[in-house]
């Protein structure tokens, strides 16, 4: 679980039919926060087939990542959730 105001890094790898690494024609990545508001998220080209992108959560709550490509056609959706920070001084 991420906290409000944490930044996350998305990491992902692509393949081609036969296994081996291969880069996106394009990448389009978004998130969707738990009021339905749409954030771009963009993706940085690591090495072969390799991507990193950043989020900075702003809102508690159930969120969604999706990322599409095209080349190596690919669709991905993966939920987080993120809480309000807690922190306990005993």
């Amino acid at each position: 679980m991420a906290n409000i105001n944490e930044m996350l890094t998305f990491k992902f790898q692509l393949f081609d039919l036969n296994g081996s690494p291969a880069d996106a024609a394009t990448i389009s990545g978004m998130v969707v926060d738990p009021e339905g508001v749409d954030s771009p998220v963009s993706f940085t080209h690591q090495s072969t087939g390799y991507y990193t992108g950043t989020y900075v959560c702003k809102k508690e709550g159930e969120h969604w990542l999706r990322v599409e490509t095209t080349g190596v056609k690919t669709a991905i959706e993966k939920k987080f959730d993120v809480a309000e920070p807690h922190v306990q001084i005993g």
